[in-house]
């Protein structure tokens, strides 16, 4: 996986850890360590930032469509 660089917004890892917040409710420091993220302020801050996209209509589509297949 190639490294995306701070302050890279990287939407599909973001999605990735809102569904394991809400479908798992994992804690977030078990989600961090998943995805190597030294804090569990960068899980919260990624969950924060899916929760601000699907206000968009065209994010909360394809959201929508990736929760169906599951």
């Amino acid at each position: 996986m190639p490294f995306t660089g701070r302050g890279v917004e990287n939407e599909a890892r973001d999605l990735a850890i809102y569904l394991l917040r809400y479908i798992r409710s994992d804690r977030l420091e078990k989600i961090g360590e998943e995805f190597n993220l030294n804090n569990y302020s960068s899980v919260s801050n990624a969950i924060s930032r899916v929760k601000r996209r699907l206000r968009s209509n065209k994010f909360k589509k394809r959201y929508g469509q990736i929760v169906d297949s599951l």
